[in-house]
């Protein structure tokens, strides 16, 4: 392999390890990967990048099972020094009986084709990734997604933490305050490289866009116990989770209708009991009573 499908695979390599966030007693490892390249690394890059991405995988793989392979030696050592009713009164004793697990993301990694960036120089790739992490207290929008972007000539780090429409921003931080929700992303920062697709639309509310940044989005009303990605204000017509938009590991959506009034794409009325495919450019329209504009993102195009 190149030189440089080398290097790409050790940048997502160590950002898997080293973006990833330990929370209690598990270690949750970043789901998405993409490389941002000058556009002559970009012709070399190209022909051989499903190996790079087989091989990444491995990369990956081996990762996980020696780091957990570790942990376990660790803890069988230390129980034997650490009685049960000790780690049961002291906390730091229990943390360092149950060490945390590495946990592999439940689909996969998924690793995106590259793309062409003018900010990064021949021979210096840079890199975004993705982390979904679970939600916080009294956070009612769905998980939080992370997303950090590292340059290619100085490895400088930019966090991006998103919750439902909301976003804060901390230039190399790792931690980067979630609970900010007055700094949003702009069109040419870091989500224009990781963002999947767009959903645009007005409801009673006004103009909205959504940029789906995962691989699985809800869409409806919402409430306290049937929680969405896309809240839209309209008629009780449409659900509460009125369909679901899913991306598969080959970049491919599909929508899924989970409604009582039934979710058209086109003219055509989504099959409830199975999934319908959805082109580049799409109308969904909910219920009859409010419809969105669907675009998948000018970066994924070329998957």
């Amino acid at each position: 392999m190149s030189s440089i499908g080398d290097d790409i695979i050790d940048l997502f390599a160590d950002a898997a390890i080293n973006e990833a966030v330990k929370i209690g007693t598990k270690v949750l490892m970043p789901t998405t990967y993409q490389v941002y390249l000058h556009k002559d690394d970009y012709k070399k890059v190209m022909p051989i990048f499903p190996q790079i991405r087989e091989e990444t995988r491995k990369r990956f793989e081996y990762r996980v099972k020696r780091n957990n392979r570790f942990i376990s030696l660790k803890k069988n050592f230390l129980s034997l020094f650490i009685p049960m009713w000790l780690a049961d009164l002291w906390e730091p004793a229990e943390r360092l009986r149950n060490p945390a697990e590495w946990i592999p993301p439940r689909d996969g990694w998924q690793i995106l084709s590259p793309i062409v960036s003018p900010d990064v120089e021949e021979g210096e790739p840079g890199i975004g990734i993705q982390l979904v992490l679970p939600q916080r207290g009294d956070v009612m929008n769905g998980n939080m997604t992370r997303s950090i972007r590292i340059s290619g000539r100085d490895r400088k780090r930019v966090v991006t933490d998103t919750i439902g429409y909301s976003t804060a921003r901390s230039d190399d931080n790792r931690f980067a305050d979630s609970t900010v929700a007055d700094s949003f992303l702009t069109e040419t920062d870091f989500d224009a490289g990781l963002t999947y697709a767009v959903i645009r639309y007005r409801d009673e509310e006004g103009e909205k866009e959504y940029r789906i940044r995962k691989e699985r989005v809800i869409i409806g009303r919402g409430s306290y116990d049937k929680q969405v990605d896309v809240e839209v204000a309209t008629s009780n017509k449409v659900s509460r989770q009125h369909c679901v938009i899913k991306r598969d590991s080959r970049g491919k959506f599909l929508i899924e209708d989970t409604s009582k009034e039934g979710t058209w794409l086109g003219e055509e009325k989504v099959d409830p009991e199975k999934a319908a495919v959805l082109p580049p450019k799409a109308r969904i329209s909910l219920a009859k009573v409010l419809d969105l504009e669907f675009e998948v993102a000018d970066a994924q195009r070329t998957i």
